[in-house]
């Protein structure tokens, strides 16, 4: 994408002018100010990022535009002004609803995040589409379906006219993407506002996602408002860069010039923190494996079939894993890496025993446990533990964090009321939370806080391997990078052994002694960190390299890496 520069971007009347804009919530405690004073330009045809971590406003911003904001959100004050085609401007902030009704998707197109929510789950896509099209005036009743099938093929959608007659539970997340881009568009509008588009996706599937979205942008001369908390993606995509933090903008700019040369402290922690463009630590800061010694774990030809309804008379079944072999190390860290789909969450579960293979052995510490129960299965449970990818949804929302982390002590009749506290303390303050959290509910931490509990009740058995299924997806940048850090501390601490599930390889390189490479349930590749990401050896692996966000912009790429 073009860089534009700052003079080049305020010539002419822009298209979006946001001037001093206060947005607040109100609460039990009084009004939550969630943007203060912010003030913004989008020209034509610009893609302009806001990027912040979860809580700097960036959100409230995009939905303040657009006439969404939830709940008591409400705009205090400030001016959102939108361009007319025929001259003039048109201030946003207090027009009826009526009014804003027909500049939404009509001249202000938006892409959320979760196409989960956004969709209706009880109405085909194809009349999603049309509805646009018909609210607008754009398609009668005749014309609608066809020109809706004519949109999802535009935004990339294979068999638009078959995925037209589906519910959204029947495509994949990417899909149901594509299709909340049909409806954007549908209307033409001046403005797209991209609210973390894929940030929920795999990373072939997300730059997929933006390369034909900016195509699309691009083709119909769109101007873009790019709500994201991944700097990579910023990188990659934007013209201008607007840093937010706490409901402030702290720094903005063209995106090179921000990116090579940040100014405020923020900026660099959140350079810093992003996987994609920080310094790759050496793997020799992580205790390497001890040699002749035997793996803690061995898999040998893992398979795995579901089964699938029947068509007819005919037995069908899905291959989820195909013959997958590897061994872990006591101490060490192997990073399971590929799309959704790719079998490497349900690898894990073989792994546990929380499912069943239809065929091959896992051996734990030597013992095949493919057949084990009573005593020695509730042994395995002590020794292999698992941290899940969403911290909002393993916590017992009813429990203390205290009872959170002796829930394990309990379950194993490990120590009593008191000791169990003491331990929950002491792994409080391992994971570097205050001692004050152990009273509080799940519900009043953040997301790495959180996090932070659910690795302290994993640790809380002293166990020998720990499970890691996407720990750190779910969480902001600067927030990942010391989840990251603390995984490596507790590993050379109690010589951990980690199983770590992952699509991102940006993640994967930070915490990785040994990546597999899987795609389809297989095994594609298996080899040392350093040399899977230098020397790939498998075409797929070469292509989720290149997917890694941050890397279409080397005029300042080189400069961003160097260290401080």
């Amino acid at each position: 994408m073009r860089e534009l520069t700052s003079e080049s971007s305020t010539q002419g009347e822009p298209l979006l002018q946001v001037e001093d804009l206060h947005v607040s919530y109100g609460t039990s405690a009084g009004a939550l100010h969630a943007v203060q004073g912010v003030s913004l330009t989008v020209a034509p045809g610009e893609v302009v990022a806001v990027v912040g971590e979860s809580g700097s406003g960036k959100s409230t911003l995009a939905q303040a535009v657009i006439g969404l904001l939830p709940g008591t959100g409400r705009v205090d004050s400030g001016r959102i002004r939108l361009s007319a085609p025929d001259g003039g401007a048109q201030d946003l902030v207090g027009l009826p609803d009526k009014a804003l009704r027909a500049v939404r998707g009509r001249r202000i197109g938006l892409v959320p995040q979760d196409p989960g929510v956004a969709l209706n789950p009880v109405q085909k896509v194809g009349k999603q589409v049309a509805e646009v099209l018909r609210v607008h005036g754009l398609a009668d009743k005749r014309t609608a379906h066809l020109d809706a099938v004519a949109l999802l093929a535009k935004a990339g959608l294979p068999e638009p006219d078959v995925r037209a007659g589906q519910y959204p539970h029947e495509l994949s997340g990417g899909m149901r993407q594509r299709v909340l881009i049909a409806i954007a568009i549908a209307a033409n509008p001046q403005l797209l506002i991209a609210d973390e588009p894929t940030s929920a996706l795999d990373a072939t599937v997300q730059r997929r996602i933006l390369d034909h979205l900016e195509h699309l942008t691009r083709e119909a001369g769109t101007a873009v408002l790019l709500i994201t908390h991944d700097l990579g993606v910023a990188a990659d995509r934007a013209d201008r860069l607007v840093v937010m933090h706490g409901g402030r903008i702290v720094e903005e700019g063209p995106v090179g010039q921000v990116l090579a040369g940040p100014r405020e402290p923020y900026t660099r922690r959140l350079l810093e923190s992003a996987p994609g463009l920080k310094p790759v630590r050496s793997m020799a800061l992580r205790p390497a494996p001890a040699a002749g010694e035997s793996p803690l774990v061995e898999v040998r030809d893992l398979v795995k079939d579901f089964p699938l309804p029947r068509v007819g008379r005919e037995r069908r079944s899905l291959r989820a894993v195909n013959g997958v072999s590897f061994a872990i190390a006591r101490g060490e860290t192997l990073a399971l890496v590929g799309e959704s789909g790719s079998g490497k969450s349900t690898t894990a579960r073989l792994l546990l025993r929380l499912a069943d293979p239809t065929s091959g052995t896992v051996l734990f510490d030597g013992t095949d446990i493919s057949a084990i129960s009573g005593r020695e299965w509730r042994e395995l449970r002590r020794r292999a533990q698992l941290v899940y990818q969403n911290p909002y949804a393993s916590l017992d929302p009813r429990f203390s964090i205290a009872e959170v982390i002796a829930e394990p002590l309990r379950a194993f009749r490990v120590g009593d009321a008191r000791t169990r506290r003491a331990r929950a303390a002491e792994l409080v303050d391992k994971v570097a939370l205050p001692a004050a959290v152990l009273d509080r509910l799940p519900a009043e931490l953040s997301g790495g806080q959180r996090q932070r509990v659910a690795i302290a009740r994993a640790l809380a058995l002293q166990p020998d391997l720990v499970v890691c299924d996407e720990p750190v997806s779910a969480l902001d940048v600067s927030v990942q990078a010391q989840v990251l850090d603390l995984l490596a501390e507790l590993q050379t601490e109690a010589r951990l052994t980690y199983l770590f599930i992952s699509h991102d390889l940006a993640v994967v390189r930070r915490i990785a002694h040994h990546v597999g490479v899987m795609r389809d349930g297989r095994l594609l590749e298996l080899a040392p960190a350093e040399q899977l990401f230098d020397a790939p050896g498998h075409e797929y692996t070469r292509e989720l390299l290149t997917a890694i966000a941050g890397q279409r912009r080397p005029s300042w790429s080189s400069a961003a890496k160097e260290p401080a």
